[in-house]
């Protein structure tokens, strides 16, 4: 950095062949498109959060995890698997995060919540 002190920073950065595609993670992802569950109640103002199936595909989770929006790992709850209906107790703060779901196959998905205070 040899700006230090001027009022203005220009950085130029030149991209070759830069995409942005609409598709999977990778290419033997099984659930490439489609939402597989409903997080209720979004936003949350409870210690639980549900995670419910919906389509024909029946996945057996084993695992969820919170994250926060900075990426970093909050917790880590295991599961029995095949529950149609997941009861998730929580003590998040107030704020936005991302549950990560996993499956006995190796699938996984991500959905955002949002805790809000006791109404």
């Amino acid at each position: 950095d040899t700006t230090s002190g001027e009022a203005d920073y220009i950085l130029k950065v030149h991209l070759d062949k830069f995409q942005l595609l609409d598709g999977a993670l990778s290419n033997h992802d099984p659930y490439s498109t489609g939402k597989y569950f409903i997080v209720y109640p979004n936003p949350v103002n409870s210690g639980t959060i549900y995670l419910k199936q919906t389509g024909d595909i029946n996945l057996e989770i084993t695992s969820v995890r919170f994250y926060d929006l900075q990426g970093r790992l909050l917790s880590t709850t295991q599961l029995q698997p095949s529950q149609q209906v997941i009861e998730i107790d929580h003590h998040l703060q107030e704020g936005m995060y991302f549950l990560q779901w996993q499956a006995v196959d190796g699938a996984f998905g991500v959905e955002k919540i949002s805790v809000v205070g006791k109404r």
